[in-house]
């Protein structure tokens, strides 16, 4: 019934086609494209039940004695031929405790659940995640109910992404120089973190099978944002894009996410007034990289380090202020997905991992569009503004985890 031969004795034992492949051995509950519904099931009808758009719940009476053999799949066809075969959205398969069952996976081994076991798989998708589940449900000792359901995959949560391998490029920016501090090199995407501690992804359409999720919330110190991720059967897309306004802050040296300008006087010596403008901008860098989640990171933001490095390359002679404006865009697609938890019943808090989603073979992109000032004081004390278009595109690989609402907190920007 699982398509497999006996794990003990006669391991060697010849079976139709139609086992291998599962045609007319049980139940089925697939999801497809077109029409008006997501979803197929049979042979028998009255073990499924639809609940919205969204989900089917299966509930099976087994006898003393019997089985019961369930296939769901997406992407794959189905048991009964011709039905299907199109990958359609990807979805997630819970079994409740109940009887005792075998599951295997695509073309894995079997593996057996005891009785009283639940078990949470994702997505469903022969291009994302398990293109077939094949299931039996055994009640040797006594009669039983064997319960499932499958529904639409849920995305919403904290993202957390990290890109790697990857490479800054000037497309046009004055005086910027590649190197190694500016590299995308596996540190979490900090000016995601915004969009976590600061708003949530919801969906528009809740029951419904639109999976996309738009980012609701308002990020702080005057900046503009948006941002939404796009679920479609053979890839899942995060965007965002941050506004970073011109501001004016003056008669102190703090970090705003706009213009920064330094207008008080530095106890630095005369030959020496760049480095002091230098370490006059040092203070701003926790802004991006003070994420209270990364209590691992050992150095700042390599955003932060890239506009550093622009900005040093531009310090002039008397230099007492350095400013950033425009807009920052990032994608992130992701080919690979994997339900991981946490479990039924156990808080994330009390869970070894935090993570519902881990996603994987990706990509990201970026493009940054700013605008780069640089604030001078001559012999005579007068201030002379030096402003310099920066854009930069950059890519790498990328992989990301999603974890419960409200696990980032919003950075704490004093």
């Amino acid at each position: 019934l699982l398509g497999a031969a006996p794990q003990q004795s006669r391991g060697n034992v010849e079976f139709a086609p139609a086992v291998a492949s599962g045609s007319r051995y049980g139940d089925y509950l697939i999801l497809k494209t077109g029409g008006k519904s997501i979803w197929d099931y049979g042979m028998t009808i009255n073990q499924f039940k639809p609940d919205g758009a969204d989900k089917v719940a299966v509930t099976a009476k087994i006898e003393q004695g019997g089985v019961y053999p369930l296939w769901v799949g997406n992407g794959t066809g189905t048991p009964m031929g011709g039905i299907g075969g199109h990958t359609g959205p990807p979805a997630v398969l819970e079994i409740q405790p109940g009887p005792a069952f075998w599951i295997r996976q695509d073309g894995d081994d079997p593996v057996f659940y005891p009785e009283g076991r639940s078990l949470k798989l994702g997505p469903i998708s022969d291009t994302l995640g398990i293109g077939t589940a094949r299931i039996v449900a055994v009640a040797p000792e006594g009669a039983s109910t064997f319960q499932a359901k499958v529904s639409l995959a849920d995305f919403s949560g904290d993202w957390i992404a990290q890109p790697s391998n990857g490479s800054i490029t000037p497309i046009n920016c004055e005086g910027y120089s590649p190197s190694n501090d500016d590299s995308l090199d596996s540190e979490p995407d900090e000016l995601l973190a915004f969009f976590d501690g600061y708003g949530e992804y919801v969906t528009s359409s809740p029951g419904s099978t639109n999976q996309n999720l738009t980012w609701q919330g308002a990020l702080p110190e005057g900046m503009i944002g948006s941002s939404e991720v796009t679920v479609e059967p053979d890839k899942i897309t995060l965007h965002y894009q941050i506004e970073i306004p011109r501001q004016v802050s003056t008669g102190s040296f703090e970090w705003v996410p706009g213009l920064k300008t330094v207008r008080e006087s530095l106890p630095v010596d005369d030959g020496n007034k760049g480095n002091g403008a230098l370490l006059a901008a040092l203070p701003g860098l926790p802004l991006l990289a003070g994420a209270l989640w990364l209590k691992r990171r050992r150095k700042p933001a390599w955003l932060i380090l890239t506009l550093l490095l622009i900005c040093g390359s531009m310090l002039l002679y008397g230099c007492i202020g350095i400013g950033m404006w425009g807009t920052i865009d990032a994608t992130y697609t992701f080919n690979h997905a994997e339900y991981v938890g946490p479990p039924d019943g156990v808080s994330s808090a009390d869970s070894d991992t935090q993570a519902v989603w881990e996603l994987s073979d990706g990509q990201v992109k970026y493009d940054f569009d700013l605008t780069i000032l640089v604030v001078t004081e001559d012999e005579d004390g007068n201030e002379i503004e030096n402003e310099s278009p920066c854009i930069l595109t950059g890519s790498g690989s990328a992989t990301a985890i999603i974890v419960p609402e409200g696990t980032i907190p919003p950075m704490d920007l004093n």
